[in-house]
């Protein structure tokens, strides 16, 4: 991992250029986007959500909750068949659209003169970066997934088998108690690399890998030629 890599991962990183593409729809931008039925319909999955939690809490075994999960399905089936004619209000929905499209062309020019700031100012230097940045995300995804396939194969796979074999076959040394302990070892072992492996993406900042991938490659499909001056 060269150290020009670095600064460019951190900078992408700490300006968020994708902060206003990646941003959530406000409430008065939901009230004005659907249309009433759908709002009618999201109001109905909200009753029906807060009723079934109440069931749970206090009245676990009331016959109401079977009424609620219907409700429930029947929304969440009907709101997956209508195209977005039906959903919106055409004129926000064409607004937000606009915004969107305005947003990205955004998002790519920053990403972009970030890194011509960095001296990365033509394709072949992008397709460096981009390189080394799959080849430091795969390095890390190859570690951990070597560690844990060892784990399942010596700690919890083989363990099984040999529990299966004392269960089947009654005359079998193996004691199933001991078995069981290694599997339950194995469990445990993975429950800690998976913890491990948590901690350092974030101690690492390979979430900023992550990122910076995904910026790269919104610049294969950049119309401004890469080696002309690009401005906001």
């Amino acid at each position: 991992m060269t150290y020009k890599y670095l600064v460019v991962r951190r900078e992408i990183y700490e300006k968020d250029p994708s902060s206003k593409i990646n941003s959530y729809r406000s409430f008065s931008d939901v009230a004005k986007l659907f249309r009433r039925p759908y709002k009618i319909m999201l109001g109905l999955l909200l009753i029906a959500l807060i009723g079934l939690a109440s069931i749970a809490i206090f009245a676990p075994n009331s016959p109401f909750v079977w009424p609620l999960l219907i409700i429930i399905i029947a929304i969440i089936l009907l709101s997956q068949i209508p195209r977005e004619k039906y959903i919106y209000n055409e004129s926000a929905r064409a607004n937000e659209l606009s915004e969107k499209i305005q947003d990205y062309e955004q998002y790519v020019l920053e990403v972009w003169n970030i890194l011509r700031n960095h001296g990365i100012d033509n394709p072949d230097k992008v397709q460096k970066l981009k390189t080394e940045c799959e080849t430091t995300i795969k390095m890390r995804e190859d570690k951990f997934a070597k560690v844990n396939s060892k784990i399942v194969d010596m700690l919890i796979g083989v363990p099984l088998g040999a529990l299966i074999a004392s269960i089947i076959y009654s005359d079998s040394k193996a004691v199933p108690s001991a078995i069981g302990a290694i599997i339950l070892g194995g469990l445990a072992i993975l429950g800690i690399l998976k913890l491990i492996s948590l901690i350092n993406y974030y101690s690492e900042g390979y979430f900023k890998d992550k990122y910076l991938l995904d910026a790269i490659k919104e610049l294969d499909y950049f119309d401004q030629p890469l080696d002309q001056d690009v401005h906001q």
